[in-house]
């Protein structure tokens, strides 16, 4: 079944918010994501107000960051208004980092990606979104004594975000650089809106 979602993020959590766009609709859904979607000439409020409007249920990518956007929170809490109760699953909590949630967002079960590979995130992920039971396809695996109970579109796709592309020589960041969230956010929205290849020139005291 098609579903259709927005992803609710911050700007300096872009490439996980593609990944989970990208993840989504390689399933087969709709997703519709800021650095995709609004263009130049958008009308911001228009479009969020079409975003949280309608069947559309929302992917909060959370991060520390995301807790501390003004924007961010104005996304979920108006997803939360709509469905108080839960009972359509509106809202979709995804970890991208570990954080503490406040206390409205702690209600709900949330899904971590962060800490493993792209494979177990990817179906977490879709195991999430996915309505009524999550009944296992085949029978679950026998557990063996010992084991704490464990059984045996187009274009590029985003890299998984805990990845490195192929081709990479951009230093670790240094421990100094701080106080610069804002501005990193700026140039990572820059970076993605213009796809695989961007340059983004920045200004400034050092």
């Amino acid at each position: 079944m098609t579903q259709r979602f927005f992803v609710s993020y911050t700007g300096v959590d872009v490439r996980w918010a593609e990944w989970v766009a990208w993840t989504l609709e390689a399933a087969g859904h709709e997703a519709l994501i800021q650095a995709w979607d609004f263009g130049p000439g958008s009308h911001f409020v228009g479009e969020m107000q079409k975003a949280l409007g309608g069947d559309r249920r929302t992917v909060a990518v959370v991060s520390a960051a995301y807790l501390t956007s003004v924007f961010a929170t104005e996304e979920w809490q108006a997803v939360w208004a709509a469905d108080p109760a839960g009972a359509r699953r509106l809202l979709l909590v995804v970890r991208v980092q570990d954080c503490e949630r406040p206390g409205l967002l702690r209600q709900i079960v949330s899904v971590d990606v962060f800490g493993v590979d792209e494979g177990v995130a990817r179906n977490r992920l879709l195991s999430a979104v996915a309505l009524g039971r999550r009944k296992p396809a085949v029978a679950p695996g026998f557990p063996v004594s010992g084991d704490g109970g464990r059984s045996a579109g187009a274009g590029v796709a985003p890299v998984f975000p805990v990845d490195l592309p192929a081709v990479w020589n951009v230093p670790p960041r240094l421990a100094r650089f701080v106080g610069r969230e804002a501005l990193l956010a700026g140039v990572a929205e820059e970076l993605a809106a213009w796809g695989v290849a961007a340059v983004c020139a920045v200004q400034g005291a050092g």
